[in-house]
């Protein structure tokens, strides 16, 4: 029963965000509002972000210990996007879990680690950004709590956890820990740069703070449940804050359109071309869930 609610409650919210996005829209006004893209500026933006995937490639490899090779910690980087891209409940990281863990015998416990490291790293920049948003526009100062901040990103029993698990960071000295903690905050300065050149190519110059909104509002929105892809939930924060900076609703979703179906694409490709390599079937769920394996995994797409 409760794994058919979890399944089922990811689709129930992500309709229901859909249903908002759409909600008064004319589809009619956005394809000509699409086809003044400027698709020139893409090249710079695909540049950002493939600096943003190797430096997460570079990050994935100092939390697993540097003992596997950084072109097939890529892959498995890759693999775990593509898993969240086509099956619900974030199982992306589960696939990390057993390729890094148990296929390439990294131990499941030190990769599970290294992700939840991983994950406190990446809250942390994003609360430090939101909480950068909030400073620099005078409406919302009075706003500013960061007990409240926390407390809306993150819920209690989810703030518990991130106490509980910050003894892991013992793990690393202290020199790695700032090696950590800079290229987090370089991973995610790409991704506000992918996004604000994504917006001046649609023709919506909001302003950088209005990016570093978009940018930390979205991945924020992880305590959601979501279905495969982030499908609604995400075009719904991507409106939400957009036309909170006066864009109008369809050029809002016009964009949660094209940012959305870019990210969907790229990593789904690449994902599928990284299953491909290390011969990692993404729905052979039963078989690298349930880490029983006793030996290599076989399944993929060769």
């Amino acid at each position: 029963m409760l794994k058919k609610v979890s399944t089922i409650a990811p689709l129930i919210f992500g309709g229901v965000a859909l249903f908002f996005v759409f909600r008064g829209i004319d589809l009619g006004k956005v394809v000509p509002i699409f086809h003044k893209t400027n698709f020139i500026l893409l090249i710079p933006a695909l540049i950002t972000f493939g600096l943003g995937l190797k430096l997460k490639t570079n990050r994935w490899q100092i939390l697993t210990g540097n003992t596997i090779a950084k072109k097939t910690l890529f892959y498995t980087l890759m693999v775990g996007y593509l898993v969240n891209n086509i099956l619900p409940a974030r199982l992306g990281e589960m696939a990390r879990v057993y390729l890094v863990g148990v296929k390439y015998k990294n131990g499941i416990k030190r990769t599970l680690m290294g992700i939840v490291v991983e994950k406190v790293l990446d809250i942390a920049v994003l609360v430090f950004g939101l909480g950068l948003v909030f400073l620099c526009v005078p409406s919302l100062r009075y706003e500013l709590n960061s007990k409240y901040i926390l407390g809306m990103v993150l819920p209690k029993p989810l703030l518990d956890k991130v106490t509980m698990i910050s003894s892991n960071f013992q793990r690393y000295n202290k020199l790695t820990l700032g090696k950590l903690t800079l290229i987090s905050l370089l991973i995610w300065g790409l991704e506000i740069l992918w996004t604000y050149i994504l917006l001046l190519s649609q023709n919506i110059n909001v302003g950088l703070i209005a990016a570093i909104s978009l940018v930390t509002v979205i991945n924020l929105s992880f305590v959601f449940p979501s279905p495969p892809g982030y499908l609604g939930v995400y075009d719904f924060f991507i409106v939400m804050v957009l036309t909170f900076w006066g864009v109008p609703k369809t050029q809002a979703l016009t964009f949660a359109l094209y940012e959305h179906g870019l990210e969907y694409i790229l990593l789904s490709f690449l994902g599928c071309y990284s299953a491909y390599k290390i011969s990692f079937n993404p729905f052979d769920t039963q078989n690298w869930i349930n880490n029983k394996t006793k030996r290599p995994f076989n399944g993929g797409y060769r």
